[in-house]
């Protein structure tokens, strides 16, 4: 599940949530995965 759609899901069903991330920007440590290709 992508973030997005559990952020819809969420807001559809009037849960009240924040999201939260420790990485300012893209994680360069990504670069080597394929499916960012």
């Amino acid at each position: 599940i992508w973030t997005v759609d559990l952020a819809h899901l969420l807001h559809r069903f009037s849960v009240r949530f924040s999201f939260l991330t420790v990485t300012l920007g893209a994680n360069p440590e990504f670069a080597v995965e394929t499916f960012y290709k």
